[in-house]
């Protein structure tokens, strides 16, 4: 049986065969994802650890031959929590967490989940030798297509933005204490903010994605950093 690699909400960010000069098959081979609420990555299926390691482009990857004969491969990941050889479980084995590893660029948030379903067990720039992942779990292969593993989409109570560097640790504040992800802005587009998360906390940018967006931001680092604090004081 099939499993998602997520537990809880996650969305498309980059589709299966999205054409790029990037990349020299000329498509994208296979789906970026990423963890609204949970980072953690699950095996798809039962299978068997036939590769970890790390490669200047995919960073951090773990390979498994699934026991449906295909190779499902895991990359960008910030850690990896499972050793060549070891047997997975879909769905209960824990592969890693979602990262970002290896060549990742992008004006949206890097952290993702690339995920390749090949019949080969290494990379190849041969389309034919890939399935599109979205498909074979069981979901539209659409950017910014938002699935909830648990059935219907439930909405997530908080979500912070913050994209400058400056204002990260006054978010990090926020975050701790609304126990809720930052993101970057850009990674979600306003109808898919207003569709999944309750509350939005903009740190350090004055810009409004949505209308019940909230602002946080003084006229330097120090002063958006004690509106945070304030905030949290005041409950």
């Amino acid at each position: 049986m099939k499993s998602r690699p997520y537990k809880t909400i996650f969305i498309i960010t980059q589709v299966f065969l999205n054409p790029s000069d990037r990349y020299e098959s000329g498509y994208h081979l296979g789906v970026d994802l990423v963890g609204l609420e949970d980072k953690t990555i699950y095996a798809i299926q039962d299978g068997r650890v036939v590769e970890v390691g790390y490669s200047s482009a995919f960073g951090k990857t773990v390979v498994i031959q699934q026991k449906d004969g295909l190779f499902c491969r895991y990359s960008h990941l910030e850690t990896i929590s499972i050793k060549k050889g070891q047997s997975v479980v879909g769905g209960k084995t824990v592969i890693g967490m979602e990262g970002k590893t290896g060549n990742v660029i992008g004006g949206t948030d890097p952290r993702h989940l690339d995920l390749r379903i090949s019949q080969k067990p290494y990379y190849t720039n041969d389309l034919a030798d890939y399935m599109d992942p979205s498909k074979y779990l069981g979901f539209p292969n659409k950017l910014n297509y938002i699935i909830n593993p648990g059935g219907s989409l439930m909405t997530i109570k908080n979500v912070i933005l913050c994209k400058s560097e400056i204002d990260v640790r006054a978010a990090g504040y926020l975050a701790d204490y609304l126990n809720c992800k930052i993101i970057e802005p850009d990674l979600l587009p306003p109808s898919v903010l207003d569709q999944v998360f309750e509350n939005i906390y903009v740190v350090g940018s004055s810009a409004k994605p949505v209308t019940k967006a909230v602002n946080i931001y003084g006229k330097d680092r120090y002063d958006t950093c004690r509106k945070v604090l304030d905030i949290i004081s005041n409950g």
